[in-house]
């Protein structure tokens, strides 16, 4: 009787472990995500009609980890007043002063998210450290008849993230930046 009471028992342990414990519900580490300090605040910037304005910064942000990490897919949300496709010529991903990712795809939309995949090298965080990284435009010559406003932001959660061994981790993902509005004006 006792070899059945714990044969039965360890059946419906094993059962509530099998159902309950999947590989998802491990976590691995936590990403974290804030504005820097050093991000753009409220500006109006000019941009000219007859060429295009480089290298305007429109948010800058830190990504930090507890665990080694390598970032493979990073996407950025920008907001515009205006048609992103008519502004906007190049995204670029800074991280210190390495630029990571270009990418000339622009959604033809007020908002739209553009995806920073396609790395030379991955973007490594060491356990316990932090990255900062900027968002920045080239924007079209363009006249602009009343100011147009743009700005951009990146949720943790939308990260996909890997391991040392290049294994795809579930982590806790915290936290989001949202940079402050940039007026383009001419």
């Amino acid at each position: 009787m006792k070899t059945l009471k714990f044969s039965m028992l360890f059946v419906i342990f094993s059962l509530c472990i099998l159902s309950s414990c999947k590989k998802e519900d491990v976590v691995d580490g936590i990403v974290s995500v804030k504005l820097s300090p050093t991000s753009p605040v409220t500006q109006s910037i000019v941009v000219s009609k007859q060429q295009t304005t480089n290298d305007i910064i429109i948010v800058e942000f830190t990504i930090s980890a507890n665990t080694a990490i390598s970032i493979v897919n990073l996407p950025i949300t920008i907001n515009s007043s205006g048609n992103l496709t008519d502004l906007i010529s190049v995204v670029k991903l800074q991280v210190g002063s390495m630029t990571y990712a270009v990418s000339n795809y622009v959604p033809n939309s007020k908002t739209g998210t553009i995806t920073f995949n396609n790395f030379s090298s991955p973007i490594k965080i060491d356990g316990d450290n932090k990255i900062n990284v900027r968002i920045i435009v080239d924007i079209k010559p363009v006249s602009i008849m009343n100011t147009t406003v743009i700005n951009a932001s990146m949720q943790a959660d939308k990260l996909i993230v890997f391991d040392q061994n290049n294994n795809q981790i579930n982590c806790v993902k915290n936290g989001y930046a949202t940079g402050s509005d940039i007026s383009l004006i001419n």
